[in-house]
């Protein structure tokens, strides 16, 4: 894989999206096809301040980094719809179509649609994930052009500048969202009772589920505690401890520190998250009662297992 002369177009592209008012982060990229997503640098700073053109040479002409994020929120006055499923995005499209007339970048892996839009600093929306749909903004970001993943690039596939939200634009997005929520617990169980096929039981949970558990604790107990709960759930599910640590250490070392103040680089993040899944593994799994058994399914499982966090972390470890 080639990467001469890289810098000049991630340089080119980064000054580009200084001008037009967003904060960046550098990304490992392809350089690091495990972990492609990942910050190459601590970026709690630059979600309240924005980065500078001479930052964005250090980063890519004298580190030559691979990837390039756009730091979503208020600090970039930027929010970006982040479709996960076609259905979904169709969905939106049929009900918004005048939506879809705004800057528009194209995923490298599902192939599907970035939807930016500039926030005025008047108006609020908060990150928010929904069955098939990300809303990213404050405490986010979005792998931007020219960031390549496993050989496919980001593209620009309208390249109109963002739309504008107004109040009633960010009504209707918050109505989408509204009728895509992630199921809750009861929806679950009902579905469960009345189902006329019985569901499996005893299926590993997938990654997908323990990031959806994840991300329930983190936004109770932290960061920390997530990891922590979340490889006790896996490790009392039967995953052995490399599974975990493949679904969960990048995941982790992704995520925003609470206080600004603390210096860390990913690799030390990823060194905390393997010795606190380490930790959650050196104690034998606890026996947990049948109708506690993750049985997969429905809603990814994730109302399944929101519902479970409190008592699987209230059990002895």
């Amino acid at each position: 894989m080639h990467f001469s002369n890289d810098f000049q177009t991630f340089l080119t592209l980064a000054d580009a999206y200084y001008f037009l008012g967003y904060s960046l982060i550098p990304l490992l990229g392809d350089r690091d096809p495990s972990r492609p997503k990942v910050p190459a640098v601590p970026w709690v700073a630059f979600q309240t301040y924005r980065s500078t053109p001479t930052d964005h040479q250090t980063w890519f002409e004298h580190h030559k980094f691979a990837g390039l994020g756009i730091i979503t929120g208020r600090v970039s006055q930027l929010v970006v719809l982040d479709f996960d499923t076609e259905a979904t995005f169709n969905a939106f499209k049929t009900d918004y179509p005048d939506l879809l007339e705004t800057h528009t970048v194209r995923s490298a892996t599902r192939q599907l649609p970035h939807l930016y839009f500039k926030l005025p600093p008047q108006l609020t929306l908060p990150s928010q994930k929904g069955q098939g749909i990300d809303l990213l903004s404050d405490g986010r970001y979005v792998v931007a052009p020219p960031t390549t993943i496993n050989g496919q690039p980001y593209k620009v596939s309208r390249g109109a500048m963002p739309k504008t939200l107004t109040e009633r634009d960010i009504r209707r997005i918050q109505t989408f969202l509204n009728t895509h929520k992630l199921p809750t617990a009861s929806v679950i169980l009902s579905a469960a009772h009345t189902s006329p096929q019985p569901q499996p039981v005893g299926r590993p949970p997938a990654a997908e589920d323990l990031h959806a558990l994840y991300h329930h604790l983190s936004a109770t107990r932290g960061r920390n505690e997530a990891l922590f709960h979340t490889s006790l759930f896996a490790r009392d599910q039967r995953l052995t401890l490399q599974q975990t640590q493949i679904a969960l250490v990048s995941l982790h070392s992704q995520q925003k520190i609470a206080a600004a103040t603390v210096k860390e680089n990913a690799r030390q993040r990823e060194r905390e998250a393997l010795k606190t899944i380490q930790s959650a593994f050196s104690r034998p799994p606890r026996p947990i009662a049948p109708s506690l058994v993750y049985g997969g399914g429905l809603g990814r499982g994730f109302a399944f297992l929101t519902m479970l966090s409190d008592q699987l972390a209230a059990a002895p470890h």
